[in-house]
C-alpha cells in the first residue's frame, strides 16, 4: 500500500471514528429525554440551532456589504407610484422621496435595509429550521411567502409615509418605530404561523 492509499484509508478511517461519537452522542442524549416536556424542549433545541446555523448568510451579506441600489430604485418607484395614485404628491429623486406634511417636507430616502431582504431572510431561516417538514412544503413556503413579504414592504412603507404626511413630522418617529421596523417582524412570525398551519410538521419522537 503507498502513501497516498494510506492516507486516504487514514482518513476514511477517522471519518468512521467521528460519525461513531457523533452516534453515540445523539444516542446518548436521546437516552436521557424520557418526558413529553422533554422531547419538547429537545425539538426547541434543535429549533433553535438550525436557525441560528441558518442566519449565518445573513451575517455573511452583512460583512460583505452587497450592493442592492437597484431593489432600492425599484422600491423607490412603486412606493411613489402608491402615493401618487391616493392623490399624495410625492416628488422622488433616485431612491429619495419628498413629500410635504402638516409641518413641513418630510424627506425619506430608501436604503438597503428598506427593501425587506433581512426579513426574507429570517423567514428562509425560520421554514429551514422547522423540523419534519418536507422540502417541497419548504420551497412552497419560500415562494408563497417571498412576495408577502415584499408586498407587506411596500404596504408598511407607504402607511409610514402617509400617516405622517397627515398627521405632521411629530408622528414621524412613531410610525416609524412601529410600522417600519417592528411591522415587518409581525408580518415574517404571522406568514411563517399560517405556513406551519397549512403544511402541519410531523413531530420529530
Amino acid at each position: 500500500m503507498n502513501t497516498l492509499e494510506s492516507s486516504r484509508w487514514r482518513s476514511k478511517l477517522s471519518n468512521l471514528k467521528s460519525w461513531k461519537l457523533f452516534k453515540e452522542a445523539n444516542a446518548f442524549f436521546l437516552s436521557k429525554i424520557k418526558t413529553p416536556f422533554q422531547k419538547k424542549l429537545w425539538n426547541i433545541l434543535i429549533f433553535l440551532t438550525r436557525f441560528l446555523v441558518l442566519s449565518l448568510p445573513l451575517h455573511f451579506l452583512l460583512w460583505v456589504n452587497f450592493d442592492a441600489a437597484s431593489v432600492q430604485l425599484f422600491v423607490a418607484k412603486a412606493v411613489e407610484k402608491m402615493l401618487l395614485s391616493s392623490g399624495i404628491e410625492a416628488v422622488r429623486n433616485g431612491t429619495f422621496l419628498v413629500m410635504s406634511t402638516k409641518t413641513g417636507a418630510l424627506s425619506v430616502e430608501i436604503i438597503k435595509d428598506c427593501v425587506g431582504w433581512k426579513s426574507v431572510l429570517a423567514l428562509f431561516g425560520l421554514i429551514f429550521a422547522t423540523p419534519g417538514v418536507t422540502l417541497k412544503k419548504r420551497m412552497l413556503g419560500l415562494l408563497a411567502g417571498v412576495p408577502i413579504i415584499f408586498l407587506g414592504n411596500l404596504l408598511r412603507i407607504y402607511a409610514t409615509i402617509v400617516v405622517t404626511v397627515y398627521n405632521g413630522l411629530e408622528v414621524w418617529e412613531i410610525t416609524h418605530t412601529f410600522l417600519w421596523q417592528e411591522g415587518l417582524i409581525v408580518l415574517v412570525i404571522i406568514t411563517w404561523y399560517f405556513w406551519l398551519k397549512i403544511c402541519k410538521p410531523q413531530r420529530v419522537n
